[in-house]
């Protein structure tokens, strides 16, 4: 259980908000908003040592898109190879995880000992959700002494997990849109080639559109190879033999 300080969390808040102002601004890059968010946030509570963020690599694998502390980032990568620990948990549970001592705690005994190891005695993870509510990541926060984490640190760290997943959800957005931009290109592109490929056809040896596709695909056969390689071909000017012509 969390410890209780005296209320410092108007002014701690008012400092907190005014830094995250400034960082959705000042840095352009997923990596670069989130370690600035973290540095943000470990300095608006100082009983904090370290701070990471997970999320999901493409390879439905983890990854640490952001760290404060290389000792921290070892214990991450520790956690995703065992594939237990608080910071998994929180992103799989949607729930908060918090190990309030390494030395203590029963439930992942491979991950405390190794945090325990590196300094680390008290862990929390925090779910990252996108305003659908969909998790996306965690947010590991680390501090060498244990129960280390007042309430209003904590309070204060929630507050921190709402931009942080906002900015996941952002990249997340912007890469599928992205992809989908470059799949419309690459689709157009190709369209673009078969019908100056059918051209070449249709300028050399007359006849419709038809005609000229059967020509594509009766080459494309006997030299086997796809037909969008004949229609590549011809359409930057490599010599092609067209059959059925």
């Amino acid at each position: 259980m969390a410890r209780t300080t005296p209320d410092a969390r108007p002014s701690r808040y008012g400092e907190l908000l005014g830094a995250l102002s400034t960082v959705l601004i000042d840095h352009s890059t997923l990596e670069g908003t989130l370690e600035q968010l973290l540095h943000v946030a470990t300095a608006a509570a100082p009983a904090v040592d370290a701070m990471t963020v997970t999320t999901m690599a493409d390879d439905d694998g983890y990854t640490s898109a952001a760290t404060t502390d290389a000792a921290a980032r070892s214990v991450d990568e520790h956690e995703y190879l065992i594939e237990e620990g608080p910071c998994i948990d929180a992103l799989h549970s949607g729930s908060e995880q918090f190990v309030t001592d390494a030395h203590t705690d029963e439930r992942w005994p491979r991950f405390a000992s190794f945090a325990a190891a590196a300094g680390f005695r008290t862990v929390l993870g925090l779910p990252l959700a996108a305003p659908d509510g969909q998790v996306l990541g965690a947010l590991n926060v680390f501090a060498r002494s244990p129960d280390a984490l007042a309430e209003e640190d904590l309070a204060l760290l929630r507050q921190v997990a709402v931009p942080a997943g906002a900015i996941l959800a952002n990249a997340r957005a912007y890469h599928r849109t992205a992809a989908i931009s470059d799949q419309l290109t690459a689709s157009l592109e190709q369209r673009a080639t078969w019908h100056r490929a059918i051209g070449i056809v249709l300028g050399r040896h007359g006849g419709d559109e038809a005609g000229a596709a059967e020509v594509l695909a009766r080459t494309a056969e006997a030299e086997g190879v796809p037909v969008e390689r004949i229609a590549e071909q011809l359409a930057r000017g490599a010599p092609v033999s067209l059959r059925g012509v």
